[in-house]
């Protein structure tokens, strides 16, 4: 089996397990990732703006 494979039948199974985090969890987390973007958005756009050089506001989040 390829490592890929392992790894998404061993994330299946442990879904299935009903063993995952709680929603208030994964929900915590998701508002922390967006503070996380927030906090980092012009970073992120610099960082865009290196790499892929675009018209001005192609690349804004939020």
């Amino acid at each position: 089996m390829s490592p890929h494979a392992e790894l998404v039948s061993r994330l299946r199974a442990a879904w299935l397990s009903g063993k995952t985090r709680p929603m208030e969890y994964r929900v915590a987390q998701l508002e922390a990732l967006g503070r996380f973007l927030d906090e980092k958005q012009q970073d992120i756009l610099e960082a865009t703006a290196a790499d892929m050089p675009t018209p001005s506001g192609c690349t804004e989040m939020g």
